[in-house]
Formats: structure tokens, C-alpha cells, sequence
């Protein structure tokens, strides 16, 4: 009885000493990037559009692109990922008239740019 008693408690220990740090950890790398309201994920302010690369500054942090709806900025930040297909590419590999989608969201009254995807040629 005394072993059942000891390894929960042991159990427990281990639970109250490891869980705030890794709830912390949660919070401050995943959550702080992404955008969170309320304390949850807002899904509807993932947004996605299509067009033609009109000029990158990867000094500047930016990205342009036009469509037919017009030409839209976006800022690149050190979670941005650049794909064509499955394989991931360097940022500075992305060109001037390439096609191309980005998945964005609105922060802090900007556009920013967590996924461009090269269509495949």
C-alpha cells in the first residue's frame, strides 16, 4: 500500500513541478506568433491570396504582389516559410514574376506573411 501511495505521489510531484513550465512554454514560442484572441486561436483571421511576385526586399522585409483586385503588401517575418509542393525553400529564392499564394494574417494593422507557396512549373 505504502508503494501505490508513494508512486502517486511521486506522480503528482513530477506533475505540479514540470506542468506550469511547460504552460509556459506553450504560451510564450507557439501562441505569441500566431493570432490570438481572447486566448484562442482565431481561425477566420487566416486569410489566402493569389497573384504575380511584383517585388521582394528581403532587407525591408517585404513582399508585393498583384492580382486583379490590385497590388498588395505583405511583411516577411522569421516565421514566414516559402514552399513549392512539398519541398521548403530558401526566401531568397523567390523571384519577380513567379505565381504564387499567400497564406497571411492581419496584425498590428499589417499583413503578414506566414506561408508563400510557388506554384509548380
Amino acid at each position: 500500500m505504502y508503494r501505490i501511495l508513494a508512486f502517486f505521489a511521486s506522480g503528482l510531484f513530477s506533475f505540479l513541478l514540470v506542468g506550469p513550465v511547460a504552460a509556459q512554454q506553450l504560451t510564450s514560442s507557439s501562441l505569441e506568433v500566431k493570432p490570438v484572441i481572447d486566448g484562442r486561436l482565431k481561425t477566420a483571421a487566416v486569410h489566402q491570396i493569389s497573384g504575380t511576385v511584383k517585388a521582394v526586399d528581403l532587407t525591408a522585409h517585404t513582399l508585393s504582389i498583384k492580382n486583379r483586385r490590385g497590388e498588395q503588401s505583405f511583411v516577411i517575418t522569421p516565421e514566414t516559410q516559402l514552399k513549392r509542393g512539398r519541398e521548403h525553400l530558401r526566401l531568397d529564392g523567390l523571384k519577380v514574376e513567379s505565381e504564387v499564394t499567400v497564406t497571411y494574417w492581419d496584425r498590428d494593422g499589417k499583413k503578414q506573411a506566414r506561408l508563400i507557396r510557388l506554384k509548380k512549373s
